[in-house]
Order: structure tokens, then sequence, then C-alpha cells
């Protein structure tokens, strides 16, 4: 015989309904949902995000630390950062900031004298360009071993010094304003021994393609202030002073020399190179042999001059 129709409680009914959406996980064996989209996630995307948080929060997150404990992770004070201007590795200015980790381009050093040319910097090969100073040590136009002449001048370095021997005609004060054109440190040169003189001598005959009967290049030695009136010759070490500031200790005076050849006893110096009285009282290599001095007035035109400054 033909089957009842199956009856359902209307009670039952009504608590199916209650269920018409997906039902909630109970158990930790199945695959979660984005509550956001209702689509299944596998955990991957939620570690980038976290990884992603985590990198770009680790700089703040270091000088915050740092901050807080005076030291950086590895134990290390915090330094301060520099910005380099042109990526050549020498930093410039103001600290940017002061931090376990350098910002982008900075670095840890602020000795760059151009931050502009990344072809100067310090232990940069100094060259001849216009008094530029390349490699940042105060010097400009000096030797390098890519830079042997420079505006008709020697160049060379010999017994911790830097010389230049220049064949440019000028006056006593003048060619020591063109030694101060290379760097404070640079004077017209004071040579303190006999080898220099040696040297200081082969320096400035390498200027001439043949030697010349005098040389009469101005060095870094005048007669003192408290002398200036005076016709006598003096000869002595106190008499003299040294542009560089050091205390006169060597002498090599050519025969007959110092003379004070022309002095007028009858006027008072108002200046080491007052042209109105006459004396000599300035010092030049002179000996083509020796390099022996002589005495000469300041206001004279020399065949050039010798520049020298102690290496930095």
């Amino acid at each position: 015989m033909p089957r009842s129709p199956l009856r359902v409680a209307p009670a039952a009914l009504a608590l199916a309904g209650c269920f018409h959406d997906p039902l909630p996980q109970l158990t930790g064996g199945s695959t979660p949902l984005d509550p956001s989209t209702g689509a299944a996630t596998t955990g991957e995307t939620d570690a980038a995000t976290s990884a992603s948080q985590s990198a770009g929060s680790t700089s703040q997150a270091t000088t915050d630390a740092a901050s807080s404990t005076g030291t950086c992770p590895m134990g290390q004070p915090p330094q301060a950062w520099y910005l380099d201007g042109d990526g050549d590795g020498h930093g410039a200015g103001d600290p940017l900031t002061v931090a376990c980790d350098p910002p982008p381009g900075a670095v840890d050093n602020a000795d760059d004298c151009d931050d502009a040319l990344a072809d100067v910097h310090p232990g940069a090969d100094e060259q001849c360009n216009a008094l530029r100073d390349d490699d940042c040590d105060g010097l400009r136009d000096e030797y390098s071993p890519q830079n042997l002449e420079c505006g008709g001048c020697g160049l060379a370095e010999f017994d911790g010094a830097t010389w230049w021997a220049c064949a440019a005609p000028t006056t006593f004060l003048a060619a020591e304003a063109v030694c101060q054109s290379f760097g404070a440190p640079v004077h017209l040169a004071h040579i303190t021994d006999a080898d220099q003189l040696a040297f200081a001598r082969d320096l400035v005959l390498a200027r001439f393609a043949a030697p010349p009967n005098l040389l009469t290049y101005w060095i870094g030695l005048h007669r003192a202030e408290a002398i200036w009136g005076d016709c006598g010759v003096h000869p002595e070490l106190a008499a003299w002073v040294a542009l560089d500031g050091a205390p006169v200790t060597f002498l090599a005076w050519g025969s007959g020399e110092p003379n004070n050849y022309g002095c007028d006893p009858q006027c008072t110096p108002s200046a080491l190179d007052d042209p109105t009285c006459p004396r000599e009282q300035c010092a030049e290599l002179f000996n083509v042999q020796t390099g022996a001095y002589n005495d000469r007035r300041c206001t004279q035109t020399s065949l050039g001059h010798l520049c020298k400054a102690p290496l930095p």
C-alpha cells in the first residue's frame, strides 16, 4: 500500500532555517575563513603582511631601542650619520641623525671639504686645477704622484714637507702672497739644514733648460724689525726672522754676504719693503753651485720663489 508522505515537525523546520549560513568551524583541522571575504586563507598572506610591517619598523625600533637603552642590538653605542651628497663615501655638515643604522645616503664621517664633487675627498690625488683642494688636506695644487708641475711651479715632497719652486718674477711680499694662495700653512721656504738647501737648489735648477748665472729665488727670511733702521750687516741667527714663525737655526750666507748693500743711514724704513729707504732686508737663494744666500732689497724682482709647508 502506498506510503504516507514524511511529515516533519514545524519545530524542526524552524531549527534548520537558523543554520542557513555555513556553520562556524569548531575544530583546528579545517581551513580558516577570511572574515572580510568569506574565502579560505592559507596563513601565508598574513605572514607576509606581518613580515613587511616588521621590516618597515626595524629602523625605528632600533632607534627607539637605542634611545631607551643607550646601546644598539650588538652592544655598540649609537653613532652620528652625515649626508654624503656626492656619493664618494665622505660626508659633510651636521649629523642627520644619531642612530644604530645609517639612513639612506648617509655615512659615518664628515671629512669631505666639497660634498658636491665626487673626486674631492680625503685620500684623492691632488691635481693641477686652479687652486682646488682635491684631497682636503688644506693645501692646493701641491705635489702628488699625478701632479709634478703646476702653474709654472715644480712640485715635490722632501724631508717631511711639500715644496713649490715657482718661476714667477715677483717682489718678496708678492711671492709670500703666492705661497699663501696654496694654503694657510704655506710660506716662502724656511730652509733648516744643509740637506734641505741642496734639495731646494736642485728643485730650482730643474726649472731652467740651462743653469742661470744666479738663482735669485726668494726664501722665507727677513731681518728682524728691531734692526730695520740699522746699516749693519748682521749675519747672526738672531737677526733674521722666518715667515713660518719657527726659530732660525740655520743660515748659509754666500761669500761676503749679507752686506746690506746701498744702505742709506739718513733714513729709517717704515716697513720691510719701504722703497724710500734702501735696505737689503730680505734673503734669497743665490749661488748656483751651493744655493748659498744673499741679502737683497725686498722691493726688487727675483727670478722666482720657493714655497714650503709641512706635510699634513
